[in-house]
């Protein structure tokens, strides 16, 4: 999982720096919805998918290292210089 997580966010750096911030934030967030109610889904299957979980916990991962380089970039546009200590602390919180 470390392997698809290093690689995304490599790409997802180059993503933010190439689309538009907040595009690829919605659509990082929207997939990460999806593979949850993926999950939702399987767990309340009578027998629930072991491998299904996986795959599904494996591409959460990736959303979310996809989108989180457009959320440190994006995070100076929408803070005033004042508050962007604050704001960065809370970030990586």
């Amino acid at each position: 999982m470390a392997l698809f997580t290093a690689a995304a966010m490599v790409f997802g750096g180059a993503l933010a720096d190439a689309a538009d911030r907040r595009k690829v934030l919605v659509i990082c967030d929207t997939g990460q919805l999806v593979v949850a109610a993926g999950l939702l889904l399987n767990a309340h299957l009578a027998e629930p998918n072991l491998p299904a979980v996986y795959v599904l916990a494996a591409l959460i991962a990736v959303f979310s290292s996809l989108g989180q380089p457009s959320l440190w970039a994006i995070t100076p546009r929408l803070a005033a210089a004042r508050y962007y200590p604050a704001a960065s602390a809370l970030e990586s919180s």
